[in-house]
């Protein structure tokens, strides 16, 4: 019976400590944050957004941006952070403007459509970030505009927007349909403030359509991002691995992105600054 406690307790404990690397690894900093600019003293070119930019549960583009960097004194700085709606990013959108950057790529909004998916995951977000409103399609029209406009207003940087990645890789789902209409707004916005328009949904589309095998119907499910997570810091499978062993083709767990996803992100994005 002693030895059975003991067994308990070390397995007790090995889950513990493989809990917490995951919970450590999924939420450490990128590099260099907006906080880092003021070491480097060239060109800055800023990834605004979600973990979709944070690159630590999805497929890492900023850093394909880095070490495609053509100039030797320009940086990449990376300011996504897990979980952020669009009201958070323009919360924390001074430390973005103290970089006073050449570029802003923008690509933040596939939370707020997940805020929409249900009243758990709206109590989620209210939960997590202490929001004192919901976050619905008008939070995320006003906090989109805003930060349009206090980067506009605040830096001379030239600023390009992504649309939103699918949700799930079935066309008409909820989800999408969802995106969809986040989408039309990213690109109204685009159009009235002269941004950039990066077409990254209508691309992974236009690629997911011409492909011969269908992808699995997605379910939304914190299980499934834990699941990727253990196979990609654990078993070391790469995130490409990840989201074909659950039937997708650019997505790891429905939501984040692979690194067949991150390599579209950063060709969009490099096309766009080589433009400058």
């Amino acid at each position: 019976m002693k030895t059975f406690a003991v067994v308990v307790a070390s397995l007790l404990a090995a889950f513990f400590g493989l809990y917490q690397y995951l919970n450590s690894v999924s939420r450490a900093e990128p590099y260099p944050t907006p906080s880092q600019c003021v070491d480097f003293s060239g060109e800055k070119f800023v990834a605004l957004g979600d973990s979709l930019t944070h690159g630590r549960v999805s497929s890492d583009y900023v850093q394909i941006l880095s070490h495609n960097n053509k100039a030797a004194d320009a940086v990449w700085i990376n300011a996504g952070i897990n979980s952020r709606l669009a009201f958070n990013a323009l919360q924390g959108v001074d430390s973005v403007i103290a970089c006073q950057p050449k570029a802003v790529t923008i690509l933040i909004g596939s939370n707020d459509v997940m805020a929409r998916l249900s009243d758990d995951r709206v109590q989620y977000y209210v939960d997590h970030w202490q929001l004192t409103h919901k976050p619905d399609f008008d939070l995320f029209t006003d906090s989109l505009t805003r930060l349009v406009d206090k980067l506009q207003n605040q830096t001379d940087a030239q600023i390009a927007i992504f649309s939103l990645p699918p949700i799930g890789e079935t066309e008409g789902s909820r989800a999408n349909q969802l995106v969809a209409e986040h989408n039309n707004l990213i690109r109204q916005i685009a159009a009235e403030k002269g941004l950039t328009y990066l077409p990254l949904n209508e691309t992974l589309w236009g690629e997911l359509q011409q492909r011969k095998e269908p992808s699995s119907h997605c379910e939304i499910d914190a299980g499934l991002m834990e699941q990727a997570i253990i196979r990609y810091r654990v078993l070391g499978q790469s995130w490409d691995v990840i989201a074909d062993a659950n039937g997708l083709y650019f997505l790891t767990d429905c939501v984040h992105l692979n690194d067949r996803a991150a390599a579209v992100i950063a060709r969009l994005a490099q096309s766009f600054v080589d433009d400058l």
